[in-house]
């Protein structure tokens, strides 16, 4: 039904509609972003990561946060899990959560900030203060006709920074700012939008907040801005430029970069990105929400990197229901050329044949010179996948499990859902891998 209506009736009535509704939640709501400074990060891949790091610096300064991500909702220190398959919940949620920290005395409150959710107004009501973009690559393309109308999408948020008024927070005035990672092909169309106040960060020459003196090992990473040291807990190269956003934002905020160094150490794990399961089988565990082409890509180089000579193999597989389909080849090329093997799995089907979705995946794994059932496996069935590829481990090697994350469940047809964790269920077949092997 809603497919249809949206064939039938013109996109400006929808566009009227969203406008009115997250209007409507804010005034419901009082307008709670008003009283709070308020953090965006828009981009294809890298919002959670940067949220989280952002949280972490601004907790660990003294300044009570709250977060809206794929992954999680956190009151300061409190979390509940996003259960609702979006990055950006609905108008009144996002409005009546934002009361709640407010109530709960946050001082910030970090949104993720996608091009869906600008499209359908509900960044409207939301008073931005910083708008942080990570970076752009094809994602969505079928929500929004075109590659140039999902940059364009994500524009929106810093065109609303470039007329956005100063706020006084902590006795303070602070001016709308946008942090841009520079190190991104689409870096220069986003900073030709003006601001107020500008920061670049990245590992090229030319970035303001630039990573220098890199050091990586299989489980760490550090680097330096200016004369101050950061460890990463989390491993991977490609978490870097998450972490370099959040140092500007605590530039910006001029908080004290000794206490930002230890809130970056603090990220141990963010769930569903790069979490590494426990195990006793001698070879790595990884569960990881990459599910399109960069992403892909940065977390396969990184840990073939990791694995020193030893195998990657990855589980995969591509949504269903209509959406972006290109996709699917995009990221087979991407496995063909850094992984060892590959099992083709269940991810979010929706109401499209899950072994179709499979089956395409695996033509193009051919097209690319994989052999199935040599180095890639066709396997609808997601905990019986993810079973395939501890089965092919040896020590040494690393699996990763990608495109789930930390989702709670699985789309399937008719609009149900199917409870699913990838860690949980690692950990299950893990458990169950190590019985048959005593």
């Amino acid at each position: 039904m809603k497919v249809l209506l949206k064939k039938i009736v013109p996109h400006f009535v929808f566009s009227l509609y969203y406008w009115v509704i997250a209007y409507c939640g804010a005034v419901v709501y009082g307008f709670p972003s008003r009283k709070m400074l308020v953090i965006g990060i828009t981009g294809t891949k890298g919002k959670t990561s940067t949220a989280h790091y952002v949280w972490s610096v601004l907790q660990h300064s003294g300044i009570k946060t709250g977060m809206i991500t794929t992954v999680a909702v956190r009151i300061g220190d409190e979390e509940q899990v996003n259960t609702m398959h979006m990055s950006m919940p609905g108008r009144f949620f996002l409005q009546k959560t934002m009361k709640d920290m407010l109530r709960a005395e946050c001082k910030a409150v970090i949104v993720e900030t996608t091009s869906q959710g600008i499209d359908q107004y509900r960044h409207k009501g939301i008073a931005y203060d910083i708008a942080i973009f990570t970076n752009l690559s094809p994602e969505h393309i079928d929500s929004h006709g075109s590659y140039k109308n999902y940059r364009a999408a994500k524009a929106k948020l810093f065109e609303y920074i470039s007329y956005a008024s100063p706020k006084i927070w902590s006795g303070k005035k602070i001016p709308p700012t946008s942090i841009l990672n520079f190190d991104d092909e689409e870096y220069s169309f986003y900073n030709s939008i003006s601001a107020p106040q500008k920061y670049t960060y990245g590992l090229q020459d030319g970035a303001q907040i630039r990573a220098t003196h890199v050091l990586t090992t299989p489980h760490t990473v550090s680097f330096s801005v200016d004369t101050t040291r950061y460890d990463l807990s989390v491993a991977g190269t490609f978490m870097i430029p998450n972490a370099l956003a959040a140092i500007a934002v605590a530039k910006h905020l001029y908080l004290d970069m000794a206490r930002v160094s230890e809130a970056i150490h603090n990220v141990k794990h963010i769930a569903g990105r790069m979490q590494e399961i426990k195990t006793t089988t001698g070879f790595r565990v990884f569960v990881d929400y990459a599910h399109e082409k960069l992403s892909m890509k940065a977390l396969l180089t990184n840990l073939k990197a990791m694995a020193e000579g030893k195998r990657v193999i990855v589980v995969f597989g591509a949504e269903g229901g209509g959406r972006d389909k290109s996709k699917r080849k995009d990221m087979s090329e991407v496995v063909s050329l850094h992984a060892d093997y590959a099992v083709v799995s269940d991810t979010d089907p929706y109401d499209e044949d899950p072994m179709f979705i499979v089956e395409d995946i695996g033509q193009y794994l051919g097209s690319f010179g994989m052999v199935k059932d040599k180095n890639y496996f066709l396997i609808s069935d997601r905990r019986r996948g993810i079973y395939k590829a501890l089965t092919l481990a040896q020590p040494g090697d690393i699996v990763v499990c990608t495109a789930l994350g930390a989702q709670e469940s699985m789309a399937r047809e008719n609009g149900t859902f199917l409870p699913w964790n990838d860690v949980r269920v690692v950990e299950e077949e893990l458990t169950r891998l190590e019985k048959n092997n005593v």
